[in-house]
This record gives C-alpha cells, sequence and structure tokens, in this order.
C-alpha cells in the first residue's frame, strides 16, 4: 500500500483516485483478504502496466539463461545482442552509464533501443499496434524481435506478426527453429 501511495505521488498521480478497492475487503474466518491496490485499476486509472512477476531464480540465472538462448537463435550474435542480454534488467535511466563505466560507451545507442523496447511487442494487440511497434522500432527490429524471442524461449503471434511486417519473416523463423533445435538437443528453452 504505501509503496503504492508513494509512487503514485512521485509520479504526480492522485491515490485516493483508486483507494475504493480497501472497501472491498473482508475478513474470512480467521484472517482479512488480502489487501492490495488491483493491478486493472492501476492500468484504468493511470495507466500503468504492471506484472507480478514470481522470482523463482537468481539474477545471474536469468542472464545466463537469456545469454545462451539468444547465442542459440541467433547462431553468432552480435556484441551488442551479447551485451543486451547482460544489461536488460537495469533500469533504462541507468543504462548509459552503466555502458559507459564499462567501457562500452560506442555500443549504448543500439543496446539501449533493444533494452527500451524490450517487453513492448507484448502491447501490439491488433494490427495497428504491430504497425506502430514496428514503426517506432525499425532501426532495430531485427535485434529487438531476436532478444524477445530469445528472453521468452518461445515465439509469441505478435512477435511473428511484427517479424512479417518489419520484412523480417523467415528470418525470425530461422530463429524460431535454432532455438527449437537447441531445446531438442537437451538444451532448455
Amino acid at each position: 500500500m504505501d509503496l503504492w501511495i508513494g509512487l503514485l505521488n512521485a509520479l504526480e498521480l492522485e491515490p485516493r483516485a483508486c483507494l475504493a478497492f480497501t472497501l472491498a475487503s473482508d475478513f474470512e474466518g480467521d484472517q482479512w483478504t488480502f489487501f492490495k491496490f488491483p493491478l486493472a485499476v492501476l492500468t484504468e486509472l493511470y495507466g500503468l502496466d504492471v506484472f507480478e512477476l514470481n522470482v523463482w531464480r537468481s539474477l545471474r540465472e536469468h542472464i545466463d539463461a537469456v545469454a545462451t538462448r539468444v547465442r542459440r537463435a541467433a547462431g553468432t550474435p552480435t556484441r551488442v545482442l551479447r551485451i543486451a542480454a547482460l544489461v536488460h534488467e537495469e533500469a533504462i535511466g541507468h543504462l548509459p552509464a552503466v555502458l559507459r563505466k564499462a567501457g562500452l560507451s560506442a555500443h549504448a545507442a543500439p543496446v539501449t533501443a533493444i533494452v527500451g523496447g524490450f517487453g513492448e511487442v507484448w502491447k501490439a494487440r491488433d494490427a495497428a499496434g504491430v504497425v506502430g511497434y514496428e514503426g517506432r522500432h525499425r532501426e532495430h527490429l531485427a535485434s529487438l524481435l531476436l532478444f524477445e524471442l530469445a528472453h521468452e524461449g518461445a515465439p509469441t503471434a505478435e512477435m511473428r506478426a511484427a517479424a512479417r511486417r518489419g520484412g523480417l519473416g523467415e528470418e525470425f523463423e530461422t530463429w524460431v527453429r535454432r532455438l527449437g533445435a537447441a531445446a531438442g538437443e537437451g538444451g532448455s528453452v
């Protein structure tokens, strides 16, 4: 509760607008029902897309798995894709400074474009969304889609639609086959 109230205030949004859910809390037997901001309300009132993740492995294991899938899908991944796999969980606002400190300033723009666009393909739920996504990410679309595929471990309809729209349909399916073939050889996708 306090975290969301503080975050909404920091974003200059009015937290009281979504507190009606507090009236729906109930006592069931020997405990109160779970008291938290409904994610759908945060999206509807403030346009915030919030995802709850069950973190079941360490950050290092996650990054290693993504980097391995990037190598499998790409065949020979570019340096930019390898760097994106290593830093994709870094806050986008801090990314240029992190890359500069690591001596990777020359790769800051494309890595930031991939990490910044990462996850946006899920919002391209219709033809207009796919057109917008492809237009916004045209310059780095191949790298971004390859990264999305490697991160998720399997293609989605949105990824395929964006690949076709960007003229990358055949190349995307090659990445899918490489990823699937590697998984069939005892690897995990």
